[in-house]
């Protein structure tokens, strides 16, 4: 068709080839942005399921919420034994305990339960409260987050990770004081509007969630339905266990009035004597598992890699024995001698997947309970931590340095904890109280303004508060007035009562001059001034006492 023939057919043809062009144009343009989108679309949904990888517990499941009936109890956290094995470890019912979880367990109302069960290490935590769940609502799915601290991560995830037409639990397994201090009021809000949170701890981190002058995680504790789950078996418990477990508990092989039956299954009393005899038979391998202990107790809480402890063993071996070697065959038999099993077939260092190990908890409940006046965490362990350890790990390795005495190793942790962007305003306020109660006024003044900016919902206004009382006892009255009107716009009434309570009690700034107010604690809230007294009460991590006038919390 030549160019310049103007017929009609040949106008009609021009068209045509135009239009067919023009469209076939369209429709590469259309593919290729559908394709785009489509890759886009796959990349966020990789770069989720890693976030969402990274945030949850390895159990071999692609999904955030497993069916409970897909789960075994060793990945809901009972240490496995021999009987575990042989798929023969039938349970041993806790009648008392099994009852208040059933009829808690099946509540309905506005909020889903939250419930806390603590008792001695191998007390049968774990296994109670699985098989509460397994009966009350088995077609439950289980949320398992890596760690407590990542819920708050794991919350603002899209799509939301609770949508989910079965009933949906958060399991927390063997939590730390520092984990609970994670579970703040907003984030256990949020969650218990769509799903229960179930959790286990030992009796002596809950004793440190609800007593003492550091209170880490009393917040969590009062909103939580607490069951303490006694270590010694009643009479009736004792005659199933024998009948069910003949070889274990039958006889006279234990004083019965002393039982628990998870420290007779794992073999908890052969492990510790086999530990404590370690020095002397195997001082290599006693070196390594007194490092992993002592990464517990000093609040390191993941597993630990070979790696990890490979650099642990040559800290600790010198310091067991001077003649030890530091050659990787040395290691290697050591590692050999910690993983032994007993004849429970559960060995001081268990192996959570191919590489990472985790120390057996009743090792570490015994060893701090036996000799922790006599032998403290060791200094070069802390210096070695603080060297090592990420951002994210950091708050909870402050936190028991802070339980421990060990004030100048809390506060490089939480100076450490400040880059971690989901911890910052957790890690500025407690940098802030520790700076403040090791005498750092200065320090925690600057500390405590900077998680003032952050904004938080949680944490600012408990950095105001203490901010503004600092801020008195330095002589700036105006500086700590304004700290506590801004305060008193908290959106936690309790918070927003304590700057309203202190600001009252700041009275106008003459007053305050000439009688310059330190902590006050009040004996009854509504009494006249003359029952108040002057006084500085310790600093609780959560600053309970005085409530109303601390930080409410």
């Amino acid at each position: 068709m030549k160019v310049y023939d103007k017929s009609p057919d040949a106008v009609a043809a021009l068209f045509v080839l135009f239009l067919a062009t023009t469209v076939a144009g369209v429709a590469t343009n259309g593919f290729a942005k559908l394709f785009e989108y489509n890759q886009k679309a796959e990349e966020v949904r990789r770069s989720r399921d890693d976030k969402v990888g990274k945030l949850l517990q390895n159990t071999g499941h692609n999904d955030s919420l497993i069916k409970l009936s897909e789960l075994s109890n060793t990945q809901l956290g009972v240490t496995p034994t021999r009987y575990t094995r042989k798929s023969s470890d039938p349970y041993v019912a806790r009648p008392s305990v099994d009852m208040s979880l059933d009829n808690l367990l099946r509540i309905t109302g506005e909020r889903h339960p939250f419930i806390v069960l603590h008792g001695h290490a191998k007390a049968g935590k774990s296994r109670t409260l699985a098989e509460a769940v397994r009966r009350a609502q088995p077609d439950a799915k289980i949320l398992l987050p890596a760690t407590a601290a990542d819920l708050k991560d794991i919350v603002q995830l899209d799509p939301d990770p609770f949508s989910s037409d079965a009933e949906v639990i958060v399991w927390l397994d063997n939590i730390s004081t520092a984990d609970l201090d994670q579970l703040t009021n907003g984030l256990i809000a949020r969650i218990t509007n769509h799903a229960s949170i179930i959790a286990s701890m030992t009796t002596q981190n809950y004793s440190s969630a609800i007593s003492g002058p550091s209170a880490i995680g009393r917040t969590a504790i009062e909103l939580a339905t607490v069951l303490l789950l006694p270590f010694e078996l009643s009479e009736q418990e004792r005659h199933t266990a024998a009948s069910l477990y003949p070889r274990e508990c039958g006889g006279k092989r234990r004083d019965p009035g002393s039982m628990s039956i998870g420290e007779v299954l794992v073999g908890g009393e052969e492990l510790v004597a086999r530990y404590r005899a370690g020095r002397a038979e195997c001082p290599a391998g006693y070196a390594v598992v007194m490092a992993a202990i002592d990464c517990r107790r000093a609040g390191f809480t993941r597993p630990l890699s070979d790696d990890d402890l490979r650099t642990l063993f040559s800290l600790y071996a010198p310091r067991v024995h001077a003649g030890i070697p530091l050659t990787e065959e040395t290691f290697k038999s050591a590692l050999d001698w910690a993983t032994k099993p007993v004849a429970s077939q559960v060995a001081l260092l268990q192996s959570r997947r191919r590489g990472w190990w985790t120390v057996l908890e009743y090792v570490v409940a015994a060893e701090d309970s036996a000799r922790e006046a006599k032998r403290p965490v060791p200094d070069f362990l802390w210096e070695e931590l603080l060297r090592s350890v990420e951002a994210f790990e950091a708050m909870s390795l402050g936190t028991s340095a802070y339980l421990r005495n060990f004030r100048s190793v809390a506060i490089e942790a939480l100076k450490i904890a400040l880059h971690d962007d989901g911890m910052r305003p957790a890690a500025a306020f407690r940098l802030g109280v520790v700076l403040e109660e090791s005498g750092h006024a200065a320090d925690a003044i600057e500390v405590f303004r900077f998680g003032v900016e952050l904004n938080d919902t949680e944490y600012s206004p408990r950095c105001t508060i203490h901010l503004g009382l600092l801020l008195e006892e330095s002589g700036d009255w105006k500086g700590a007035r304004s700290a506590y009107e801004h305060g008193i716009n908290a959106r936690q009434p309790e918070l927003s009562d304590s700057a309203a309570t202190n600001l009252e009690l700041l009275g106008s700034l003459e007053e305050a001059r000439t009688t310059p107010r330190i902590r006050l604690q009040v004996a009854h809230d509504n009494g006249p001034e003359e029952q108040r007294t002057r006084k500085r009460p310790g600093i609780d991590w959560h600053d309970v006492t005085p409530a109303r006038h601390r930080d409410g919390s």
